[in-house]
């Protein structure tokens, strides 16, 4: 089933990552740092402020989207990396000229908008993993039940951010995956369009 899939792929991951977020939270200094309930409350706020804007704005796109996420984990995620890693790189190389830097400058808000519409795909993507395990999730409570649970998991150290930043890059992917298939769609319907005989002319003289 693509939650199951889903499932396991985040399961690796926190498997994987575990060894290592204790190296790191070892590793780190201790420093004055907020409480865990503010932090928590912060987290809660902030994506559930985000994620009903996205959602109120385009319902439809995010849950299809997100349920490309359940549907094609692996793909979805190489998405996710080429258009992130590869945004930054085209926006890096435009900065450095004047010229490019007009179009740096959009395009880095465009990047923006694609990684917060990508997170909250992400979020709604594993909060129906969780919700459909015990009941048959909506849009907003699968909304709810991520936003609760990717804000949790911010409160672990390191782990925790890997796994929002996994969510976060399948959440992107999936949105750079439907805007590349759309992309090639229009293209196909306007050669299919141009390509076209046309109608015969009927004479109307007796």
């Amino acid at each position: 089933m693509p939650s199951t899939r889903l499932s396991v792929v985040l399961a690796s991951f926190l498997t994987l990552l575990s060894v290592a977020g204790v190296a790191a939270a070892q590793s780190t200094t201790t420093a004055p740092q907020l409480s865990p309930l503010l932090r928590l409350t912060i987290a809660l706020a902030v994506n559930g402020v985000v994620g009903l804007l996205v959602v109120a704005v385009a319902p439809d796109y995010t849950e299809s989207a997100a349920a490309d996420v359940r549907e094609f984990p692996a793909e979805t995620f190489l998405w996710g990396l080429l258009a992130g890693v590869g945004g930054l790189i085209a926006l890096f190389v435009l900065a450095v000229t004047v010229v490019g830097l007009l179009v740096a400058i959009p395009g880095a808000f465009a990047y923006l908008l694609v990684a917060v519409v990508g997170g909250v795909v992400g979020t709604v993507a594993l909060g129906a993993v969780v919700a459909d395990a015990v009941t048959e999730s909506t849009l907003f409570v699968a909304l709810a039940v991520g936003v609760v649970a990717s804000s949790l998991l911010s409160l672990v150290p390191f782990v925790g951010d890997v796994v929002n930043l996994l969510l976060g890059t399948v959440g992107m992917g999936a949105v750079a995956r439907r805007y590349w298939r759309q992309r090639g769609e229009g293209k196909r319907d306007d050669e299919s369009r141009s390509s076209g005989s046309q109608p015969p002319v009927v004479s109307t003289r007796p």
